[in-house]
């Protein structure tokens, strides 16, 4: 039996602490127990973790190890939201996680206690937790007057997110559009028309649709997943918008 994926999460003092047979970590001063300010308890104390070079892969093990299904969002210097706590030294710098570890402390990174960082420096995460329902597969448009036209977006694995717009074309749009109950796509801006407001907070899930048109599902065409860590420039979301009327 794996000692390490013995563990039981906590609730104390408004934060959730992780005890394992490697080094505990807990997040601190967010509004409910998926966020905070992380911290690993190191030397008899609790330290904070630098940001830097922090990214979604090391999010994403700190989630895990919390117990939970996975990152929203990674908050470098975090001391903006979440407060500075104690000021103690960092306990972790320059982590670099492929993601599926199933520690924290087993992530490649400078010798623990060992980093560069100044107290403001310290990262936090969003994490998140879901369902059986909210794993599915599902689309729809933000951003927007109304429910037919916006940026579109998609839940992958539990996981809202924006889909890049390498490749995207018509076609692509039309299996969209039936995704939120339209039969047609009038419009696909590119980065030269763009319309909606952007966020810059939600992740990049799909790419490289290859939809033929006639697919009843954005999934159904040939496509390409994207993992939190890989990259789509910010402004490349597609934005789209749909209609039950077919217009030259």
């Amino acid at each position: 039996e794996n000692k390490h994926l013995l563990f039981c999460i906590l609730l104390i003092a408004g934060s959730v602490v992780q005890k394992t047979f490697g080094l505990p970590i807990r997040l601190v001063g967010g509004k409910n127990p998926l966020e905070g300010r992380v911290e690993v308890h190191f030397e008899n104390r609790w330290r904070p973790v630098c940001d830097d070079n922090f990214d979604f892969r090391d999010a994403n093990v700190t989630c895990h190890q919390l117990g939970f299904s996975g990152v929203v969002r990674v908050i470098p210097l975090s001391t903006r939201l979440y407060g500075n706590g104690s000021n103690a030294d960092f306990a972790m710098d320059d982590l670099n996680c492929n993601g599926h570890e199933s520690l924290l402390s087993l992530c490649p990174q400078n010798s623990k206690g060992k980093h560069n960082c100044y107290w403001p420096e310290a990262v936090g995460v969003q994490c998140y937790k879901v369902n059986s329902n909210q794993m599915k597969f599902a689309v729809r448009l933000s951003g927007g007057d109304g429910p037919d036209a916006g940026r579109l977006e998609v839940r992958v694995q539990g996981i809202w997110g924006k889909v890049c717009m390498s490749n995207f074309g018509q076609e692509d749009a039309h299996v969209a559009c039936r995704g939120i109950n339209m039969k047609y796509a009038l419009t696909v801006y590119n980065r030269y028309s763009r319309k909606f407001p952007n966020t810059d907070e939600l992740p990049f899930r799909l790419t490289n649709l290859g939809c033929k048109g006639n697919e009843t599902s954005l999934l159904d065409c040939p496509h390409q997943k994207m993992s939190l860590a890989q990259y789509c420039w910010p402004k490349h979301g597609v934005e789209i918008h749909c209609s039950n009327i077919n217009q030259p």
